[in-house]
């Protein structure tokens, strides 16, 4: 990282989960995969995956691909060869950085992933006293920062997690794997989305997008809530507990409900879906104001759907309305309006 790297270097999807106590088996593994699989939308250059068991120990596997393509049923294995009882993961999106950048970055004690951008990386590693050479990625600084701060309170996780993202300036959701538990924190502008949720009674999670885990199997999961702006919270066998906010101006990432998460992903009451349907109603009447009447309406990629159909869904509805407005007669109407197509 150079002096005047102060910008976002990635953008992803991230998850935690923690078994519950259950008096059978949990494959965390096999849940974080199928997650990290829904949320590849997010992050498709690398992948990789932490976990701890009951005794403390821990492994992670990173790499490039997509998580369908690089979870093999070996390197699966390799991870439930630990009978792993808390995970974290990670889909990676990134626009600086090598391999080495990538998280999850881990430490004996703890692992981190993050979705967002710092804006004060270089002054932390001044504050810190980290080798700014070294440093890959933002959030590369953050793990160096919260290693230092977890010296610093002795080993407790909440007050270093607390601190870091007091610290730690800009778009930043991070969620921090220990031997116990899976610790979340969102920035008070609350940039990115996170949400938390229940798979039936084998597992907590929480994740950037809530359609990711409603359909894991064998137990689909349940959302419970979004995580709120400032917020620290904890995940343990034992269940969620929220550990106070900071407080902050609201400020939203606009390519989260235009494009960023998947159609059926609900982000604070809004389906991401319905919202790009209306932005784009919107968008066909300013149209057709301005006398632009479209022959065909062709969608950009998956997110583009939604956006097409409701463009052109309204363009028709207002045709149809009062044609003579827009210089078309009515017995013309059947013939104008067939014009206006869309294309999945």
């Amino acid at each position: 990282m150079k002096e005047h790297e102060q910008e976002a270097v990635t953008h992803c999807g991230i998850l935690g989960i923690v078994a519950r106590n259950t008096s059978q088996p949990v494959d965390v593994v096999g849940y974080g995969v199928v997650v990290l699989e829904q949320l590849n939308h997010r992050g498709h250059e690398g992948v990789g995956m932490n976990v701890f068991n009951q005794w403390g120990e821990t492994h992670t596997i990173k790499g490039e691909g997509t998580s369908h393509s690089f979870f093999t049923p070996e390197r699966m294995n390799e991870l439930r060869s630990l009978s792993p009882l808390i995970l974290i993961g990670q889909d990676r999106y990134s626009t600086a950085g090598t391999y080495v950048a990538w998280p999850p970055y881990t430490d004996p004690r703890f692992s981190l992933v993050h979705n967002g951008n710092g804006t004060n990386p270089v002054s932390l590693c001044r504050k810190y006293g980290i080798p700014l050479e070294y440093m890959g990625s933002d959030t590369h600084v953050a793990f160096e920062v919260y290693k230092r701060l977890l010296d610093f309170y002795n080993n407790d996780y909440i007050l270093a997690a607390k601190a870091l993202q007091k610290d730690f300036e800009g778009a930043a959701n991070f969620l921090i794997s220990t031997p116990h538990s899976v610790i979340g924190t969102v920035d008070p502008r609350k940039f990115h989305p996170l949400c938390i949720g229940s798979i039936g009674d084998d597992a907590y999670i929480a994740a950037s997008e809530d359609s990711s885990f409603l359909y894991t199997l064998p137990k689909r999961g349940v959302k419970i809530r979004d995580v709120d702006a400032g917020e620290c919270f904890e995940m343990t066998p034992d269940g969620i507990e929220s550990h106070g906010t900071i407080q902050g101006n609201l400020s939203r990432c606009s390519f989260e409900h235009t494009y960023f998460t998947a159609p059926d992903t609900t982000v604070d009451g809004k389906n991401s879906a319905e919202v790009r349907e209306r932005c784009c109603r919107l968008h066909a009447a300013m149209d057709l104001e301005d006398g632009l009447i479209p022959e065909v309406v062709v969608p950009v990629q998956l997110s583009g759907i939604n956006h097409a159909q409701g463009y052109a869904r309204n363009m028709i509805l207002m045709l149809a309305a009062t044609p003579e407005k827009y210089g078309i007669s009515r017995e013309a109407m059947p013939r104008a309006v067939s014009r206006i197509q869309t294309t999945d």
